[in-house]
């Protein structure tokens, strides 16, 4: 951070969202400092960090323009070509392609790790972004500005507040925004493993009463991410199996679709929620990412959502990149245009993937016998 206090645009967060938000506004002439009270380092760990994700080729597109994806080793990434859901209970499956006139893969699996160096890195090289290793204690109302007020009672203003620091987000109920997390009484272990048969660039999820297990293709064709989701019993007995007892179960509950399997990586666990604010925007503040929503990862979605709220802002942001100090009017209309486009978007993300777990839970026969005629139909 330099000498000045004075910016266009505060973010407040350093994960994946408030990173692409922060470049995102950047990359339209914004001055922008980026408040992250931990260190920014990535290393890319061997083999792979089992923390992953599956990016559209949406985001793809998105990170390509602002400098982002020539940064990634594309070598650590797997694209998906196809995908295979189908019902445990009921065996009703469902296959698809993309088309490739329209585009040539879903997306593309990349670590945690890797797209988190790749941000990082352009971040850092970046002549419109400074970087504040702070913690933010309040966030105070001015006539044309926010004033930050850190712990170490030092203060920047900022003429408008992104507030991207995750589902928990302190500095949400700073601005007056209340948010009630659900808890879905479930917990997602995350692992990778190595497989007796390769993927095939093949996404596949199968679903439980319990919860869906996904299995998502990795650099290495006979490896792949897997999140396994179930309730806090169950996650707590996984989480305390040895690796090749973890295994068989994995086996079993995938029903050997790619073979023997064997646990390659350190695992993690972590309670579900879901959660969907209000509204995303104050007087000269707006949130982005997990701080605004938080869905069920059994779709993949969550991170996908966060980089369009970015793209998004970006977008309604950039009329106002001339103006200075970011008019009032004009930027309360911009951030009511932003909160009402994404809220929607993410709002029906939110209650499809919130109604998949729930019709997946049920172990009535008759409710079994019709998810499995809509899979099947559906494919048809």
């Amino acid at each position: 951070m330099d000498n000045s206090s004075d910016y266009d645009i505060a973010t407040i967060g350093g994960g994946l969202n408030g990173m692409a938000a922060a470049l995102a506004v950047a990359e339209l002439g914004f001055r922008v400092v980026l408040i992250e009270p931990r260190s920014l380092k990535y290393e890319l760990p061997t083999p792979f960090d089992p923390r992953s994700y599956a990016i559209t080729q949406t985001s793809v597109e998105i990170f390509k323009k602002l400098g982002v994806w020539s940064r990634v080793d594309e070598q650590r990434n797997a694209d998906i070509l196809r995908m295979e859901v189908w019902d445990g209970a009921s065996r009703g499956r469902l296959e698809f392609s993309p088309e490739p006139i329209l585009v040539p893969r879903f997306g593309v699996i990349t670590e945690h790790a890797n797209l988190g160096r790749a941000l990082q890195q352009t971040i850092s090289g970046h002549p419109k972004i400074d970087i504040a290793p702070k913690t933010v204690s309040s966030i105070v109302p001015g006539e044309d500005k926010r004033d930050l007020v850190f712990d170490d009672n030092t203060r920047l203003s900022a003429s408008l507040v992104i507030c991207a620091d995750g589902a928990w987000s302190s500095t949400r109920a700073m601005l007056g925004i209340e948010a009630e997390p659900f808890s879905y009484q479930q917990k997602a272990l995350v692992c990778n493993v190595a497989t007796a048969d390769p993927h095939d660039h093949v996404a596949r999820q199968v679903f439980h009463q319990q919860g869906p297990l996904a299995f998502l293709p990795l650099a290495d064709p006979q490896q792949s991410a897997i999140v396994w989701t179930n309730s806090f019993e169950t996650s707590a007995e996984l989480m305390s199996l040895s690796d090749e007892e973890l295994a068989k179960r994995i086996e079993q509950a995938f029903d050997r679709c790619l073979g023997d399997v064997r646990v390659i990586s350190q695992r993690f666990d972590f309670p579900l929620h879901k959660m969907h604010t209000p509204r995303y925007d104050a007087e000269r503040a707006v949130l982005v990412g997990d701080a605004a929503h938080v869905v069920h990862p059994l779709a993949g979605q969550g991170l996908n959502l966060g980089i369009m709220d970015a793209a998004v802002l970006a977008e309604v942001l950039a009329p106002l990149a001339s103006e200075p100090k970011l008019p009032a009017a004009q930027l309360r209309r911009a951030l009511r245009r932003y909160s009402r486009w994404r809220a929607h978007d993410n709002g029906l993300m939110l209650h499809t993937t919130d109604i998949l777990n729930k019709l997946f839970a049920h172990s009535a026969m008759p409710i079994r016998l019709l998810r499995g005629l809509g899979l099947n139909l559906t494919n048809k």
